[in-house]
C-alpha cells in the first residue's frame, strides 16, 4: 500500500510538471519527486521525448483512459529544443578561431583608443 502511494505521488507530481512544461510556467519544481528528478532531462532538456499512452477499450477503465488522454494532450504541448551535438572538423574550429582572434583584434584596438581619450583628457573622464 505504501509503495503504491509513492508511485501515484511521483505520477501527481510528474503530471503537475508536464502541466507546468505546457503552460510555458517561468519556475518548474522537479525536485519534488525522485521521478521527476530523473527525468529533468527528458522533460526540458536537451533531448527528443516520445511518450506512450496506454488506453484500455473496457467501460470499466473509462474513468483512468479519459485521465490518460488528457494527460497526453498536456504533455504534447510541451515543447523541447533539442540541439545535435556533433564533433566539429579541423576546418570549422580554424574558421572558429580566425573569427575570434578578429573579434580579440577589434576589441584590443578598441582598449587602446579608450586609454588614448582617457590620457588626452589628463583622467578627468565622467562616468556617465
Amino acid at each position: 500500500m505504501e509503495e503504491a502511494k509513492k508511485i501515484n505521488q511521483s505520477l501527481s507530481q510528474l503530471g503537475l510538471i508536464i502541466n507546468q512544461l505546457s503552460t510555458n510556467s517561468s519556475f518548474i519544481s522537479y525536485r519534488s519527486s525522485k521521478l521527476t528528478r530523473l527525468l529533468q532531462q527528458s522533460l526540458g532538456g536537451n533531448s527528443l521525448t516520445s511518450l506512450i499512452l496506454t488506453l484500455s477499450p473496457s467501460i470499466l477503465n473509462d474513468i483512468e483512459t479519459l485521465s490518460t488522454l488528457r494527460f497526453g494532450d498536456r504533455a504534447m504541448r510541451v515543447v523541447n529544443r533539442a540541439k545535435i551535438n556533433r564533433m566539429l572538423t579541423i576546418e570549422e574550429l580554424k574558421l572558429i578561431l580566425l573569427a575570434k582572434d578578429k573579434l580579440i583584434k577589434v576589441l584590443e584596438d578598441r582598449v587602446k583608443e579608450l586609454e588614448n581619450y582617457i590620457s588626452q583628457k589628463e583622467g578627468k573622464v565622467e562616468i556617465v
